[in-house]
């Protein structure tokens, strides 16, 4: 078994600046996971893709937390694929995208998040339409959704949370 480096801890932990890269609930340092997006399995892998920053998000809870983004991609597995949580072993992480704080991205091994263009997005689905059943099912606070939302519109976390979201 092959534990996840540092280094690639560290860029996974410095993309997330402290939120749930999928919800932007703020957690920290606690109460999250790095979850890989195609399943390690048991024993662990080989395969160096397999802890390489772009198969890695950072989520809020775990895979047994109640109402968390971590239990949800776990337990409901047709829909984790559907936003890029959870990828096909034979796909390379950094090309799938992942709905990343309610925007369709790419994440890269440096720690980089690469908006898709809207035309490409669209391919992916109805962002507004999926965000919306993401609010209404998943119940996510209204506060996290004005943070993506103003996220959406290119501010920074710093700013996100200086104007008092949080």
């Amino acid at each position: 078994m092959t534990a996840i480096a540092k280094t690639v801890r560290d860029i996974v932990d410095q993309r997330a600046e402290g939120f749930c890269e999928f919800c932007c609930r703020y957690i920290g340092d606690q109460w999250f996971s790095r979850q890989h997006r195609i399943p390690r399995g048991a024993g662990g892998s080989k395969d160096p893709k397999i802890n390489a920053a772009s198969n890695l998000i950072l989520l809020c809870g775990s895979a047994t937390s109640p109402n968390m983004c971590h239990q949800r991609a776990e337990s409901q597995r047709h829909w984790a694929k559907q936003v890029g949580l959870l990828v096909d072993r034979i796909q390379n992480p950094a090309d799938v995208p992942v709905l990343y704080r309610l925007g369709w991205a790419r994440l890269d091994n440096d720690g980089g998040v690469h908006e898709l263009p809207a035309d490409e997005a669209d391919d992916y689905g109805q962002r507004m339409n999926l965000a919306a059943a993401i609010v209404k099912n998943y119940g996510i606070t209204t506060q996290s959704m004005a943070m993506m939302t103003r996220a959406l519109d290119g501010q920074p976390v710093e700013a996100v949370l200086n104007g008092g979201l949080l």
